[in-house]
């Protein structure tokens, strides 16, 4: 939507401009431009959350009633064990890593916000891991004194988003050329014991 409208995610720091707000599940998201907004423009980008938020509803429906794609129904069914070592969390099935969560440096404009790197074997994906180690790698930054985390992927990377919702979290959502970003705060989680 930023795009279709040559809009920016980021509010211009000391211009004037205008604003729209589009709510997608649970999260709200504000795009910035100097020119105004036209009435026109308000509608398309509502009717894009709206088709959004309809596929989101979709993919809670089918995770609800257990249809994954075949593809996806390797592994044993089995429950992962979340072991935290350091700043990483691993999911085990078996004693085998089928998942991992690390909580990198802080990003170089902020030492409170922590960089998380999630990578879910591509088996064991759409089962949920993904979800758990992003609770638990986000209960390890706030551990670690981070106010909120950041999350980095390619723009066509459809599992981000509801990941996150399914997480129960909350995030400003921000799309740069071909990179999304998701800036999730943490500081109200109970931190992870290690």
């Amino acid at each position: 939507v930023a795009q279709l409208f040559d809009a920016e995610a980021e509010a211009p720091p000391g211009v004037v401009h205008d604003t729209m707000e589009l709510r997608v599940a649970d999260v709200d998201v504000q795009l910035h431009r100097t020119a105004p907004f036209t009435a026109t423009e308000h509608a398309r980008g509502s009717a894009m959350a709206d088709l959004v938020n309809d596929v989101l509803d979709r993919s809670r429906e089918s995770a609800a009633i257990g249809t994954t794609p075949p593809v996806r129904r390797l592994g044993t069914g089995s429950t992962p064990d979340l072991v935290v070592t350091g700043e990483t969390v691993t999911a085990l099935i078996d004693g085998v890593a089928v998942g991992i969560g690390e909580v990198l440096a802080p990003t170089e404009d902020d030492e409170n916000v922590r960089i998380v790197n999630l990578r879910v074997d591509p088996a064991w994906q759409r089962r949920g891991i993904g979800t758990r180690l992003l609770v638990d790698t986000a209960r390890l930054a706030h551990m670690l004194g981070a106010d909120e985390i950041l999350l980095t992927t390619q723009s066509d990377n459809q599992a981000v988003l509801p990941m996150v919702l399914a997480a129960g979290m909350r995030g400003r959502i921000r799309m740069a050329g071909d990179l999304l970003t998701v800036k999730v705060p943490v500081r109200d989680l109970k931190p992870l014991s290690r």
